[in-house]
């Protein structure tokens, strides 16, 4: 648009000098085409500003681009690294699984082994009794014995 404007100009300015030219106002004519100079100055200043604004935008238009390229890629490796966590995650799931099945095994054996020695304690009680009564009966057997020889030796 600022090319056609400063054609547009230039054109005037063109025109506004052929007609200065074939008049015979010259002061008039000649003021005049010094203020088209002027005006072409500013136009070429403006147009010089606009260029270099727009170099600016273009290379923030660039940055901008190149940052959205590595949030691109940190975004892909991002989307990896949650890709391989979710299936660390899946196979920790598994592992915990299978140890939560040993674990019951493991509470299922302590419980029988619990069961045995409980059974095992009462039994071993039960013999000690009997080992007591039979203590006992031996005892009175002996003394009844070393009675019995006794009274043999008495009786001899």
């Amino acid at each position: 648009m600022t090319n056609k404007f400063l054609a547009i100009s230039l054109l005037t300015l063109l025109c506004l000098s052929f007609a200065a030219t074939g008049c015979n106002e010259g002061t008039q004519q000649q003021a005049e085409v010094e203020n088209l100079r002027a005006e072409l100055e500013t136009i070429k200043t403006e147009r010089d500003k606009v260029t270099v604004e727009r170099d600016k935008l273009q290379e923030q238009l660039d940055a901008i681009a190149g940052a959205r390229d590595k949030l691109q890629s940190q975004v892909e490796e991002l989307t990896t690294s949650n890709d391989n966590l979710k299936t660390e995650v899946d196979s920790l799931k598994v592992s915990r699984d299978e140890i939560k099945g040993q674990v019951e095994q493991l509470k299922t054996s302590q419980n029988e082994l619990v069961k045995a020695k409980d059974e095992a304690v009462a039994e071993s009680k039960n013999y000690q009794n009997q080992i007591d009564q039979l203590t006992k009966k031996l005892d009175d057997e002996v003394k009844s014995s070393a009675e019995l020889k006794d009274r043999l030796k008495q009786i001899q």
